[in-house]
C-alpha cells in the first residue's frame, strides 16, 4: 500500500491604503493618508491518502485508491482607522456634507468581523481494466462543513481502445460548493448622496447607507436576502484520445457543466419605493444596497483539444505542447424575486445585466496556448506563449459596455536540479501587455485604467524565483 500524508497552510492579505486623497467632512484636520482596512483569508489542508492494488479474480488487478481530508479555513474583515470613514460634520464649499476618504472610506467597525469554520471529507475511488479494451472508475465524496451541513458527490469513468492509437473515453459526474465564508460574511457599506424630492418639488441630496450586504443584515433580509444555498453541479465529458504517429498524444473532449443555484451578485436595490420602505421600517439612513444570493442556474459547454509530442535534442529531452479550449456559458434560469422584495417594489430588477453579462461574456470564450520543455541534463528550459481571447463587461444600460481586445502573453522560466534541490528563475508576462485601457467615462478609468475582469491581470510583468527541496 502507498500512504501519501500533507499538510498545506495558505494565507491572503490584502490591505487597502489611500494616499493623497482627504475626509472632506473633516475639514483642515483631515489626513491625507488612509488606512482603509484589511481583508485576510487563512486556509489550513491536512490529507491522508492511500492506494493499493486489490485482485479480485478480474482479468487486470483492481487499483483502490481512499482517503480523508481535514480544512480549516478563516476570514477576518478588519475596519480601518476611524478617519478613513467619519463623518466630521463639515459641508464642502458648495454645502454638501460628503464623509468618508475620497475614493474609498474604507471598511467600518460595523463592517468588520472574524469568522471561521472547519470541514472533514472521505472520498473512496475503484479503477480496473475490465478487459483488454474497457477499463472504468467509479469514486464517491463525502464531505460535511462544521456551518453548512454535508453532501455527498460521485463520479463515473469509461474508456474503451479501439485500437493501441486510438481511445475513447466518457465521464460524468456530480459536484458541490459550498458558499465561501467571503460571500457569507463580507460587508461594505458607504454614505452615498442621491438625490431625493423634496415637499416643495425641490431636489435635495441626502446622504444613505449603501453598500454591499451580509445576507443576515436585517437591512438585506428586508430587501429579500435570504440564507444561502451550495451550488450543485453536473459534469459530463466525451472525448477521444489518439497517437497518430509515434510520440505524439493528442486528446479532443467536449463538456457540459450544469449549476444550479449559482451564487451571484443582486443588483444595487436602490429604488425610491425601496428607500422609502426601509425608512419606514427602522432603518434610517439606508437608502439600499446588494447581497449575494442563489439566484441563477447556469449551462457550459466547451471543447478542449491538446496536443504533445515528445523527442530527444541534444543530449537531453523536449517536449511542444498545444491546446485550445472553447466554451460558451448561459443562463438557464433567473429565479423571480423574493415575496420581501416583490412586496416593496414589484418588478424590481434583483439580478441585473451587469451580473449576467459578467457570467457569460465576463471571461474569454476562447484560449490558445504554445509550449515547449527542453531538459538537457539538470537543466529545464521552459516557454508558453497564451492567446486570451476577447471578453466584454457590462453596465446598467447598453452604453456602459465595452468589448476588450484578445491578447498574448508570454512566460519563461529555468530551472537547475542539484540533488534534491531545484532552483528555479522566471517571468510571467514578459512582454508587460496589459489588456485595454476602459473607456472614458466606464467604470474605475479615472484611478484604475483597466478591467479587473481580465484574464491575465493588469499588472503587467511578474519576475520571480523559487526554491525546492524534496526528499
Amino acid at each position: 500500500m502507498n500512504i501519501d500524508l500533507s499538510y498545506n497552510y495558505g494565507q491572503n492579505n490584502l490591505t487597502f491604503d489611500v494616499r493623497n486623497s482627504l475626509n472632506n467632512s473633516l475639514g483642515l484636520a483631515s489626513p491625507t493618508d488612509f488606512h482603509a482596512g484589511t481583508l485576510e483569508v487563512t486556509q489550513n489542508v491536512l490529507n491522508a491518502d492511500f492506494t493499493k492494488t486489490l485482485d479480485w479474480g478480474l482479468a487486470y488487478p483492481v487499483t483502490l485508491a481512499f482517503g480523508a481530508e481535514w480544512r480549516g479555513e478563516k476570514f477576518n474583515q478588519s475596519p480601518g482607522d476611524a478617519a478613513s470613514s467619519a463623518n466630521g460634520g463639515i459641508p464642502s464649499a458648495n454645502g454638501a456634507l460628503i464623509p468618508g476618504a475620497q475614493v474609498f472610506p474604507g471598511f467600518k467597525l460595523s463592517d468588520a468581523g472574524y469568522y471561521n469554520r472547519n470541514s472533514h471529507s472521505a472520498y473512496v475511488d475503484l479503477e480496473a481494466d475490465l478487459t483488454e479494451k474497457f477499463s472504468a472508475g467509479l469514486a464517491g465524496r463525502y464531505e460535511k462543513y462544521s456551518d453548512f451541513g454535508d453532501t455527498a458527490t460521485g463520479k463515473l469513468s469509461l474508456r474503451y481502445a479501439f485500437t493501441d492509437k486510438v481511445a475513447l473515453r466518457a465521464t460524468a459526474s456530480t459536484g458541490f460548493r459550498a458558499p465561501s465564508l467571503q460571500q457569507q460574511n463580507f460587508q461594505s457599506i458607504a454614505t452615498q448622496f442621491l438625490n431625493v424630492a423634496q415637499p416643495n418639488g425641490s431636489v435635495t441630496a441626502i446622504p444613505f447607507e449603501i453598500g454591499t450586504f451580509r445576507t443576515d443584515n436585517p437591512a438585506a433580509i428586508a430587501l429579500g436576502a435570504e440564507p444561502l444555498k451550495a451550488e450543485e453541479s453536473k459534469n459530463y465529458g466525451l472525448g477521444v484520445v489518439l497517437q497518430p504517429v509515434e510520440n505524439l498524444y493528442i486528446t479532443v473532449d467536449a463538456y457540459r457543466i450544469e449549476i444550479d443555484d449559482r451564487i451571484v451578485l443582486s443588483e444595487n436595490l436602490t429604488s425610491t419605493a425601496a428607500r422609502n420602505y426601509l425608512q419606514a421600517n427602522g432603518f434610517p439612513g439606508i437608502g439600499g444596497g446588494r447581497y449575494f444570493t442563489n439566484a441563477v442556474d447556469t449551462k457550459t459547454q466547451g471543447v478542449d483539444a491538446v496536443g504533445t509530442y515528445r523527442w530527444a535534442l541534444d543530449g537531453g529531452s523536449a517536449e511542444l505542447t498545444t491546446g485550445y479550449n472553447y466554451n460558451k456559458t448561459e443562463v438557464e434560469r433567473i429565479a423571480a424575486n423574493p415575496a420581501a422584495l416583490e412586496a416593496i417594489d414589484p418588478g424590481a430588477v434583483r439580478i441585473g445585466r451587469a451580473e449576467l453579462g459578467r457570467i457569460t461574456e465576463g471571461t474569454p470564450r476562447d484560449k490558445f496556448f504554445l509550449g515547449g520543455t527542453w531538459s538537457p541534463g539538470n537543466w529545464s528550459f521552459t516557454g508558453t506563449a497564451t492567446r486570451w481571447g476577447e471578453f466584454s463587461t457590462f453596465g446598467t444600460n447598453a452604453g456602459s459596455d465595452q468589448t476588450y481586445a484578445a491578447k498574448w502573453t508570454l512566460d519563461l522560466a529555468a530551472s537547475y536540479k542539484l540533488g534534491a534541490w531545484n532552483f528555479t528563475v522566471g517571468g510571467d508576462n514578459v512582454l508587460n501587455e496589459y489588456p485595454d485601457r476602459q473607456e472614458a467615462g466606464l467604470g474605475t478609468r479615472t484611478y484604475l485604467p483597466y478591467s479587473s475582469a481580465s484574464p491575465f491581470g493588469f499588472n503587467g510583468a511578474l519576475v520571480y524565483a523559487n526554491v525546492n527541496y524534496k526528499w
